[in-house]
């Protein structure tokens, strides 16, 4: 399973403002376990902001950081999107646990790239089947629980 470069940990959405510079962007802070992040996302008009506050999230670690809009954010919050649905992923794992494909062994993440770019991101075409976030087929599973949409999406759901 060479090519896996995605840090994905699991967090818990702790505050939401709305972007002062943006009607579609939220700001969110996201205690990933060991540290606080500040991410932007565009989940307004799709989340409300006491809907998101509690939220455990999936979140791509790694991702080089953006300003969006003058603001900063230190990573991605993922959700599938089949074209008709946006929703978040989510994980039962611990605040802090890191996502990995099915049978890839966890020495993987001491090798993993510091930074990548949001178009190395895209080319990695994570999915949903069977109401599972999948890379390459493989279930993708922090601390053995699997990443898994909030709301029922179609099956190729496309992950960003």
């Amino acid at each position: 399973m060479e090519g896996f470069a995605l840090l994905i940990k699991t967090g818990r959405i702790v505050d939401v403002e709305n972007h002062p510079d943006a009607d579609k962007l939220y700001i969110l802070s996201v205690d990933l376990g060991d540290e606080e992040r500040q991410l932007v996302a565009g989940l307004r008009g799709i989340y409300e902001i006491n809907e998101l506050k509690g939220k455990k999230v999936a979140v791509l670690c790694n991702l080089k950081h953006a300003k969006i809009r003058g603001v900063v954010s230190e990573g991605m919050v993922l959700a599938a999107d089949d074209g008709s649905t946006i929703t978040l992923i989510t994980s039962d794992a611990d605040l802090g646990s890191v996502a990995l494909p099915e049978g890839m062994d966890e020495s993987v993440v001491e090798t993993l790239p510091e930074q990548i770019s949001f178009e190395k991101f895209t080319k990695h075409k994570l999915t949903v089947k069977n109401g599972c976030v999948t890379w390459n087929g493989k279930k993708l599973l922090a601390d053995g629980h699997e990443l898994k949409p909030e709301k029922n999406v179609k099956d190729g759901a496309v992950v960003r």
